[in-house]
């Protein structure tokens, strides 16, 4: 039989989780506001993005999972008929219904975000292949990187062939003429650079 005393305990906690609720829903609703206004002002970086994702998702999976076991919780009450604090579960579960709300519109937004490249990665990357063709080099790979502290690709000696699928007769041709046993080689290097205010370091 559950007392009065467990039953007073499970209210209070509805009472802590319905502003919990209350303080992620703003969470994610100024994120979006921020991410959005510095993307337009050009100012969004890849750390920045990691990071309050980071946080925004694990705040998302606290409140789902506290909601999980509230649920049971409610239902079993409900069915044995000890249901007590009714306004303080309502609000709660009503709540719950806008947070669901709110954090399914902040993951579709942070799925626009996935692949995100900042602008400044143009002349990052133009430097780059610069840089690579003087030592005779083109590149192989999509750039990787965060853009801000460091950046990186696969690289191949430009008389070499690509290890990927060849775009051409003539690719397909050189592929062949440097294969090994019936076996295309890779000739690709990786190739990273650090990065201090916007500029690549040498």
């Amino acid at each position: 039989m559950v007392t009065k005393e467990a039953i007073g305990q499970v209210t209070n906690r509805v009472v802590v989780e319905y502003e919990e609720l209350v303080v992620t829903i703003d969470l994610l609703k100024n994120t979006k506001k921020n991410i959005q206004e510095l993307a337009e002002k050009e100012l969004l970086t890849i750390p920045k993005i990691e990071v309050v994702f980071k946080k925004c998702w694990e705040e998302i999976e606290k409140r789902n999972k506290e909601y999980q076991r509230l649920r049971i919780l409610h239902e079993v009450y409900e069915v044995e008929g000890i249901m007590t604090d009714k306004d303080h579960w309502y609000k709660y579960l009503e709540k719950k219904k806008v947070f669901y709300h709110i954090s399914t519109d902040f993951q579709e937004f942070i799925e626009r975000f996935k692949d995100y490249i900042p602008e400044k990665s143009t002349e990052l990357q133009r430097q780059i292949r610069e840089l690579l063709a003087i030592k005779g080099y083109i590149i192989d790979s999509p750039f990787e990187g965060d853009y801000v502290t460091w950046i990186g690709v696969y690289a191949r000696p430009k008389d070499k062939p690509s290890y990927l699928d060849p775009r051409d007769a003539e690719e397909a041709a050189l592929q062949e003429k440097y294969s090994l046993n019936g076996f295309k080689q890779d000739f690709s290097e990786w190739f990273e650079w650090k990065i201090k205010d916007d500029e690549i370091i040498i």
